[in-house]
């Protein structure tokens, strides 16, 4: 259940106990010793000098309390350029200060020897190929399981989420 106090949601602040009653943290506040001042702030906001928590621009995980649009970090899916937050590629979970060249990609691909990401082989959702000629697959997609003999995801007879990859009409377990 979440609760809203003065207008701020819980989940955007932290809770202070004191003498067995809660109060909220000042907004942006992920550690407070009283209820005007921060010790600590939520990601995307920055601690200033009167301990309260600014809240950064938006693509900012982190920033400077002095300069609220310089980050100093970004969010998933985004790069920091010269204090700016750029998207990465469109396959890219995270990337690094080149928007090109991913660190981790989404579901379904992986990071290739190229900082690119590329495509797991089809019904496949976490792969970690050692090269582009042996697609290796960690997991299929439920109702698939991966044949290393053809080094690809199978679909099990119908009705079953896990099945022998040799014998793919032998269920193992019912969906």
């Amino acid at each position: 259940m979440q609760s809203t106090l003065r207008g701020i949601e819980a989940k955007d602040t932290g809770l202070l106990v004191q003498n067995g009653q809660v109060f909220l943290c000042p907004a942006g506040c992920s550690y407070c010793l009283n209820t005007n001042t921060c010790e600590t702030c939520l990601p995307g906001f920055a601690l200033d000098s009167n301990k309260n928590c600014l809240r950064c621009s938006q693509l900012c995980s982190s920033c400077s309390a002095t300069d609220l649009s310089t980050c100093t970090g970004c969010v998933n899916g985004y790069a920091l350029v010269a204090g700016a937050c750029q998207q990465c590629s469109s396959d890219c979970l995270t990337c690094s200060s080149s928007t090109t060249t991913c660190t981790s990609c989404k579901a379904g691909y992986y990071v290739s020897s190229s900082d690119r990401c590329l495509p797991c082989i089809d019904n496949c959702v976490s792969c970690n190929p050692s090269s582009a000629t042996d697609p290796l697959c960690n997991t299929c997609r439920k109702g698939y399981v991966y044949n290393s003999v053809t080094k690809t995801c199978v679909k099990c007879v119908a009705g079953c989420a896990n099945c022998n990859p040799l014998k793919v009409f032998e269920c193992l377990k019912c969906g």
